[in-house]
């Protein structure tokens, strides 16, 4: 019998499938201590980011290198980690005068791999062949959750790639009418799977409709050899769903940002 996983192991579950998820959106640039991956801004989820690879002696030099190469692409500088993972960088990351633009508990639930489940019958599972309205809809409901300007084209062309490929995998909950009134998404592939975009429509919260979708991918995250599914707490109604359905606080995931 092998032994249970520590904190430490699911904690670089969490990283290594961070990972996956990037190197499914774009091809990663090896730098001195991080991976870029300049993700395509048209990704329903992702957006560009470095990720440690390395744990350096000093940290100073690769976050130049970082700096020159993302000012030469015409990109913002950022990085994302686990806080408790990366305790000298974030120091670094003080130091250099960049700034921490979130921080949200990282909650985990270890699932058997290979194990799946029919969505239940109150909830859909989008598909690439789904209807251009259905995908368009829950796309546009998640883009007005968050506060964002209305998805163009290509954004909901990339999505229904992203469906495609199996990268993303989401699940809805519709209204009488057909329209979607809460989703969650898993991202990436083995050895961790990331639930993202759960969203409740604002005049359908607290009945029950996002507990149904996140149960349902929950018991899906096994598929493709899984054993862990991990997820960012936007807020503490999010983690108190999480909670309910089993997950237990991890860590804490952090973005930090070049000022300037």
């Amino acid at each position: 019998m092998s032994s249970p996983a520590t904190g430490a192991d699911l904690a670089a579950l969490v990283e290594a499938g961070l990972r996956v998820a990037c190197a499914r959106a774009a091809r990663p640039r090896p730098l001195a201590g991080f991976e870029l991956f300049r993700i395509p801004v048209e990704h329903p989820f992702l957006r560009t980011l470095a990720l440690p690879r390395a744990e350096p002696s000093e940290w100073g030099e690769p976050l130049r290198e970082l700096v020159r190469v993302c000012a030469a692409e015409g990109l913002v500088p950022r990085i994302e980690l686990l806080a408790q993972r990366r305790e000298a960088l974030r120091a670094a990351l003080g130091a250099a005068g960049w700034i921490r633009t979130l921080a949200v508990p990282v909650l985990v639930k270890e699932v058997e791999p290979g194990a799946a489940s029919a969505a239940a019958d109150t909830v859909l599972r989008l598909e690439a062949a789904s209807a251009w309205t259905l995908l368009a809809a829950t796309l546009e409901a998640q883009h007005a959750i968050l506060g964002a300007a209305q998805p163009r084209p290509a954004e909901e062309a990339a999505f229904r790639a992203c469906l495609a490929d199996g990268s993303v995998r989401t699940w809805v909950r519709l209204d009488e009418q057909g329209r979607p009134v809460a989703a969650a998404s898993l991202l990436g592939g083995p050895p961790a799977v990331e639930l993202a975009g759960l969203w409740t429509r604002p005049d359908r919260r607290r009945r029950g409709f996002a507990w149904s979708v996140v149960r349902t991918a929950l018991a899906a995250a096994g598929e493709g050899g899984c054993g862990l599914v991990w997820a960012g707490a936007a807020n503490g109604a999010s983690a108190a769903l999480l909670e309910s359905l089993g997950m237990v606080r991890l860590a804490t995931l952090e973005s930090w940002e070049r000022a300037g």
